[in-house]
């Protein structure tokens, strides 16, 4: 270390030389100890500036609301259209980091999925885009929150809001199984709970609303679960 100019040989004291002491060992050998607190206090450390929230979270924040960095968009903006399945999976997994932000993000990218299979040979076309997204508001634990679900043929869709104004979106896409075997009462059903689960860590241990316009299941949550079929039951007692 002293060729290479690391340290330097020191042979009259120094403000930075460490005390030292050597203790002997019970069996006999010796213990070199060294207080380096003189030497810590003249090390030169790098400076380097602490990384904001809006670094760290690619999100830009406010008094009120917390809104898409648009700084951090034009990657994905400036990117060019997928021309691979690999690329694809790629600009998908770009978007899915701000599905917080997107509404209806299963419903949108439906169509890019069916890129994916093996069977479609389909080009990128204008209704593949998607470059907006809306301003969301903070979480208050003070206020009561509402939890909006939705379910179509081949997706799910959940949105927390309070006052009104949206906190977080949670969309997902039902498996090919699922779109076959679920009945539109058990899609509905399995979004509440989707629902519930995406956003587990603003609601539980609290009153919040849930609110579906399906008014079968409505209807079916009168009911007993004894009366209901098994997969619903195994729905309700997630809940």
């Amino acid at each position: 270390m002293v060729k290479a100019g690391i340290i330097e040989k020191v042979t009259e004291p120094t403000d930075c030389v460490s005390p030292l002491v050597i203790v002997q060992k019970k069996n006999g050998a010796l213990r070199l100890c060294l207080d380096p607190q003189n030497l810590i206090r003249v090390i030169k450390r790098p400076q380097y500036n602490l990384p904001t929230i809006e670094d760290i979270t690619s999100h830009t924040l406010s008094s009120d609301r917390i809104a898409c960095d648009k700084t951090k968009l034009e990657p994905i903006l400036s990117m060019s259209k997928p021309e691979d399945k690999q690329r694809l999976h790629r600009y998908l997994g770009m978007i899915n980091y701000l599905s917080k932000f997107l509404p209806n993000l299963s419903t949108l990218i439906a169509p890019l999925r069916e890129l994916i299979k093996n069977n479609t040979d389909r080009l990128w076309g204008p209704s593949y885009d998607i470059t907006k997204s809306p301003v969301l508001g903070f979480f208050d634990p003070r206020v009561e929150s509402e939890i909006i679900v939705d379910a179509s043929p081949f997706s799910l869709g959940a949105v927390l809001q309070q006052r009104d104004r949206p906190i977080a979106f949670a969309p997902s896409t039902l498996t090919p199984e699922q779109r076959k075997s679920y009945d539109q009462i058990e899609k509905e059903l399995v979004v509440v709970v989707y629902g519930c689960k995406e956003f587990h860590q603003y609601v539980y241990g609290t009153k919040f609303k849930i609110y579906s316009d399906h008014k079968p299941l409505i209807a079916m949550s009168k009911k007993p679960l004894s009366a209901m079929i098994s997969r619903l039951q195994r729905f309700y007692l997630q809940l």
